[in-house]
């Protein structure tokens, strides 16, 4: 573990459904556009379980919600063999779906090879006799989070597939989370994958996420709902569906005739006309419940911006997901389909009772824990497992205002660092939106004076420190990434300071510096 802080490549290498090609083959002409459009009879279609959230024999693996996205940039990338750069592609990935196999969540990934090609049948009869049966993915990515402590794992004192024990005397092995995953390379058929059990496939039925059930939802954010302390409160009858914990709001959503509306209790939700007119790439679908969620680059953004966003107001949200929730198999989006600031995608669900409530969020949660909603009553609980709550408290924080200005001091203990800043015209309220603030070293002299009144104060999860530049991940009212980054400003040292949530832009940018 001792290459450089940045970006990585990863090699994980060590009977025909017909019913399902005529949409298929629309997949490929749409996603892959080849210059002259396919017909059926011209390409060979196969699948493959290519990823899965088990830890791999690198010891990494990929956490849920890095699934839903390495699915998204599977498309259109080559099929190759070995990971070998030195030859041409054999097909290519035209579709890929989140779904499960064996009761582990894979990603799915969909290729094609044109018949007329040099040995496509020998390729075909490869598969299908199962002499080709394993495969990998290539891809980069900018952060290998530790199981045990959360940071890099490069930089910590952990090893992956090394086993630790804890305070509480529990033991654990050690991974790492491939996170910030920034493109796939391609992927490859190969004599041994590192993900255990990768396979190819000829069963193509399932191009559409699986149906979880039927459930209503208005233009609440998911923020309100209740917090679960216990699996224990629920009814163990209760029959539940359990999505990723994503900062949004929940509506009903449709499209028609490349007309986007929104509705909540059966009244329309108006929207800009920017918003209203999609492509005609988006399908038509009947009324899904679905969440929306905000985006500034990678990084999610606050309801408040969203909220602006859905006005027509300005927001800093650079774009909108809609995230469809398939409780039906015809309605929603089979696949992930971009219409300018709009991108509609079906969202990982899994259905399970009280009983299975710990290992079915285990499998689905985002790193902010999971939604829970209950079919019968349609209540819905917020729920982060004990798994994610599990990390040590590496510090403090402490925030002080000033009474006679709008000053603030951060205090930071971590790790036997102890650093102070003054924070200039600092609102935390405008600091949940993104809002940027200008701040400064604290002079001792200003420290000790008695002019600072108590705010509020919480943990430090994580202290990252590269050169002057900062990443501190915070609970309480400053929960996120707080990102420091020096500037000079008349010639002395200041810091620009922003909350980054689900490590931002900010975040990536000073790891790719190290």
């Amino acid at each position: 573990m001792e290459n450089r802080t940045g970006k990585i490549i990863a090699q994980l290498a060590e009977p025909d459904d017909s019913g399902a090609m005529p949409e298929l083959i629309k997949m490929i002409n749409r996603n892959v556009a080849p210059p002259s459009e396919l017909k059926a009879e011209d390409v060979l279609v196969r699948a493959m379980y290519v990823a899965s959230d088990r830890v791999n024999s690198f010891g990494g693996k990929f956490p849920i919600d890095e699934l839903e996205q390495l699915a998204v940039k599977l498309i259109d990338s080559p099929v190759m063999v070995g990971h070998r750069k030195d030859s041409l592609p054999i097909g290519r990935n035209f579709h890929a779906v989140l779904t499960q196999k064996d009761s582990v969540p894979w990603v799915k990934a969909y290729f094609y090879w044109l018949k007329d090609s040099e040995n496509s049948e020998q390729l075909r009869q490869n598969i299908d006799g199962g002499v080709y049966k394993e495969c990998s993915i290539g891809f980069t990515f900018h952060l290998a989070e530790c199981s045990i402590c959360g940071q890099d794992i490069r930089s910590c004192r952990h090893e992956p597939l090394v086993r630790y024990r804890s305070d509480s005397d529990n033991s654990a092995v050690c991974c790492f989370l491939y996170r910030k995953i920034d493109k796939v390379l391609e992927t490859s058929l190969v004599y041994r994958g590192a993900v255990p059990d990768t396979s190819l496939t000829n069963e193509l039925s399932s191009a559409r996420p699986a149906a979880v059930g039927s459930i209503s939802c208005n233009y609440s954010a998911s923020n309100d709902a209740d917090p679960l302390v216990r699996p224990g409160e629920l009814n163990p009858e209760e029959p539940l569906i359990l999505l990723p914990f994503y900062e949004g709001r929940f509506a009903e959503v449709a499209v028609q005739s490349s007309q986007l509306q929104l509705r909540s209790g059966g009244v329309a939700i108006r929207l800009p006309r920017e918003l209203a007119t999609v492509s005609t790439q988006v399908p038509d679908f009947r009324w899904t419940p679905s969440l929306l969620v905000g985006y500034r680059g990678k990084e999610r953004t606050s309801l408040a911006q969203l909220d602006r966003f859905l006005a027509g107001e300005s927001s800093g949200v650079s774009h909108l997901e809609i995230m469809t929730i398939p409780f039906d198999k015809s309605t929603g989006v089979s696949q992930p389909v971009r219409s300018g600031q709009l991108c509609f995608r079906t969202i990982r669900c899994v259905s399970g009772t009280s009983e299975t409530l710990g290992e079915k969020a285990e499998s689905i949660a985002s790193r902010d824990g999971v939604l829970i909603v209950g079919l019968s009553d349609q209540k819905v609980w917020r729920w982060k497992p004990e798994f994610q709550a599990r990390r040590k408290a590496v510090g403090k924080y402490l925030l002080k205002r000033e009474r006679a200005s709008g000053r603030c001091l951060l205090q930071i203990r971590s790790a036997g660092k102890s650093l102070s800043y003054i924070l200039f015209s600092f609102s935390s309220e405008r600091c949940q939106t993104g809002v940027a603030f200008v701040a400064e070293p604290a002079a001792a002299a200003e420290i000790q004076s008695d002019g600072w009144m108590e705010a509020s104060g919480d943990a430090i999860r994580s202290f990252r420190s590269v050169g002057d530049s900062l990443v501190i991940d915070c609970e309480g009212a400053l929960e996120g990434d707080l990102v420091f980054r020096p500037l000079l400003i008349g010639g002395r040292k200041k810091f620009l300071v922003r909350l980054a949530r689900n490590q931002s832009r900010e975040a990536r940018e000073i790891y790719e510096q190290a």
